[in-house]
């Protein structure tokens, strides 16, 4: 569980949002994982608003996936690429406890075929088997 909470502090978290990250572990709901072993490798496509979230809580939930990863897809020369700051992501993922993942996604190629990419090298380089969007 990740809590944003106003601070005055010019730190490093909260430069640009005027909040820093809060983390509880004992207020952090345990991934329900099976015991049987038996789950599959999963990564969020996360760009840190409330509907990647609700995708991250159900999957979370879900005792046949192992979410592991948070991965944003982001255009290589960045032009029309709205989210949130991937410094807030960094610091929502690292609160989660996962991995935050940036794939670049290839210029010269359609914004389709790039999504197809990226999603075949999670596929291949990291292992992941499932992917959530919200």
């Amino acid at each position: 569980m990740s809590v944003l909470i106003p601070t005055s502090s010019d730190d490093q978290a909260g430069r640009s949002h005027g909040c820093r990250a809060a983390i509880s572990r004992e207020m952090r709901e345990e991934q329900a994982i099976s015991p049987s072993g038996d789950v599959e490798a999963t990564a969020i496509s996360w760009t840190g608003g409330k509907d990647c979230n609700l995708a991250l809580l159900s999957a979370w939930r879900d005792p046949k996936l192992n979410v592991t990863t948070l991965v944003v897809f982001h255009p290589k020369d960045g032009g029309g690429f709205h989210s949130h700051p991937i410094r807030l992501m960094e610091l929502q993922a690292e609160a989660l406890g996962l991995t935050l993942c940036v794939m670049p996604l290839s210029s010269g190629i359609s914004y389709k075929e790039g999504y197809i990419q990226a999603i075949r090298q999670l596929r291949d380089d990291r292992g992941i088997r499932v992917l959530g969007t919200g």
